[in-house]
């Protein structure tokens, strides 16, 4: 998670003349002599004043650990004002430019990095406000903007804020609202959800727009919070698949009375402003960019659909749903690129069954990608532990539900990713070894020996393993160690296709293993073989009596 702080350089906030402030109300600065003699300010202020503001910001940054500015009021203040403000923040600035014309808004993304997209933003609430919206005049206004701005890739794309009524409060549809929040996370730039959004929040115009989360007795599986869940993982797939995603101008490719298609990247998404009412809708995507009978998913609900032999692809819009569609690749081996298969479309279930594990996989990916930046990584790597650690606390932990070999393939990837970075490795190691505990019934070990050894027959109780009759030696030679793990529920593997590289630290045997573990899936004999090279400590044959019990 990256911190990003709300500034304003140019008003205090309250709300009425100089004259009424009631300072005991300004908590902690609650006495006149906190602030500046009330007077008008002038250009020859912003002048003289400007180092101090730069030199607070600076502060603000350092103190802080700041990754980012989104600020307040900006065409309320000089345009010369703001280039030396940002160089001494030195983090990505974002600007709140309350206007929607783009001639106006886009020159000041000449003064900062970004701007608030108010042109888009008028011009999507219009087009899904009711049925008469103009999808052309939507399409139309994402055009403007790429060719205006400086850098749309860098404006904030957003359909709610603190200032403006919530869409719900002006059309109380949530199909026509799941359309306007996938738009926002789909059509480029920075993808910006207000508070409350995934919740279905539905005040109107300030204060009534800035509700207290709180209260909302916050749900993880309300239809809008699982969509915005599922089209961002969507779109940090396709960011992750190619480096070339956020870069890639958004095109409109079609659109009429009720429907907008547009293509980034490899991804297709169609949207529609009927609502929940409407009857079903078709039509026809004709340079999409596919080939001809070319096999086609949509992603959301995992359909199939083929391309027509002139490369077309038929769209049936459904209860006025959005969707978003990708052509099969043999060579994408990400979930999506087979989402239409029954086992794809559980494995995406099982995935909403582990948001800790999907939320500690986002932190490592940002962890490793800022590795030998000049960023601060220590307060991530605390949040990484302490993620890490709620799991290992949760009385229904989360990596042990549903599907187990999804679960051991994300912990693995998170311990992958950790390792290049150089993260610590423990705790992951823990929930690995919790999840291979909980989808076995038995596991048996047998260690093969190159010497004639003398025997020690003991078994040691270890969660839902049985340890059986093994060969020891007591010398520091090295041994193979076979696991058979025999399942209690053959399909919790059932989607597993390939072999893992794990490194655990395994204390519970009485050995300390530090080892390469390689995890075979064989279907057929529906068992997951574990195997370690060790080295068997002589100090275990002094605890044996201790191991057996």
């Amino acid at each position: 998670m990256y911190l990003m702080i709300d500034v304003v350089v140019n008003h205090y906030g309250w709300a009425g003349s100089g004259s009424t402030v009631e300072y005991r109300k300004m908590y902690p600065f609650t006495d006149r002599d906190y602030f500046h003699p009330y007077r008008k300010i002038t250009s020859q202020d912003y002048l003289s004043n400007q180092t101090a503001v730069e030199q607070w910001v600076s502060s603000l940054v350092s103190v802080f650990g700041v990754d980012g500015l989104r600020i307040d009021t900006v065409k309320h203040v000089e345009k010369s004002f703001w280039p030396s403000f940002k160089s001494a923040a030195g983090v990505y600035a974002l600007g709140e430019v309350f206007d929607g014309d783009v001639a106006y808004t886009c020159p000041y993304q000449e003064q900062l990095d970004g701007l608030l997209n108010y042109p888009l933003y008028y011009a999507l609430t219009r087009a899904f406000r009711d049925t008469n919206g103009s999808m052309v005049s939507l399409g139309a206004a994402l055009r403007t903007v790429q060719d205006s701005c400086r850098d749309p890739t860098l404006l904030g794309t957003f359909s709610e804020n603190h200032d403006n009524p919530r869409f719900l409060s002006q059309r109380d549809d949530e199909n026509a609202y799941t359309n306007v929040v996938v738009f926002t996370i789909l059509a480029g730039g920075i993808p910006i959800i207000y508070q409350g959004q995934e919740q279905g929040f539905l005040g109107g115009k300030d204060p009534l727009n800035r509700e207290a989360l709180w209260t909302s007795g916050y749900s993880t599986k309300s239809p809008l919070y699982t969509v915005i869940a599922s089209v961002n993982r969507i779109r940090n797939h396709e960011i992750l698949a190619s480096s070339e995603y956020l870069t890639t101008p958004t095109s409109v490719i079609y659109t009429d009375d009720h429907h907008i298609a547009l293509r980034k990247g490899r991804l297709i998404s169609v949207y529609s402003n009927e609502g929940s009412n409407a009857m079903a809708s078709n039509f026809s995507l004709n340079n999409a960019g596919f080939r001809r009978n070319q096999p086609i998913v949509e992603i959301l609900t995992c359909r199939n659909f083929t391309t027509d032999a002139q490369g077309n692809l038929q769209v049936s819009v459904l209860e006025g749903l959005p969707q978003i569609f990708q052509q099969q690749s043999d060579n994408d081996n990400m979930t999506i690129r087979s989402v239409a298969s029954a086992d794809v479309a559980r494995t995406m279930k099982d995935e909403e069954a582990y948001p800790q594990l999907v939320d500690l996989e986002n932190l490592v990916a940002v962890r490793k990608s800022i590795t030998g930046s000049n960023l601060s990584m220590a307060h991530l790597d605390q949040i990484i532990a302490k993620t890490i650690d709620d799991i290992q606390k949760d009385d229904d932990p989360v990596h042990l539900k549903g599907n187990s070999a999804l679960a051991l393939k994300k912990l693995n990837g998170i311990r992958m990713e950790m390792m290049a970075f150089g993260g610590e490795l423990s705790g992951v190691n823990t929930l690995i070894e919790q999840t291979i505990i909980s989808s076995c019934g038995k596991m048996e070990i047998a260690i093969e020996n190159t010497q004639a050894l003398p025997e020690h027959d003991w078994s040691i109780p270890l969660a839902n393993f049985t340890v059986g009759s093994s060969v020891f030696s007591n010398t520091t030679s090295k041994h193979r160690l076979t696991l058979t793990c025999t399942q209690q529920d053959p399909e919790k593997f059932s989607l597993f296709d390939g072999p893992l590289n794990l490194q655990i630290e395994d204390e519970k045997l009485g050995f300390n293993i530090n080892a390469i573990l390689g995890l075979d899936w064989v279907p057929t004999q529906k068992k997951v073989h574990l195997v370690y090279d060790l080295f068997a400590e002589p100090s275990l044959w002094d605890k044996k009596d201790k191991l057996r019990t």
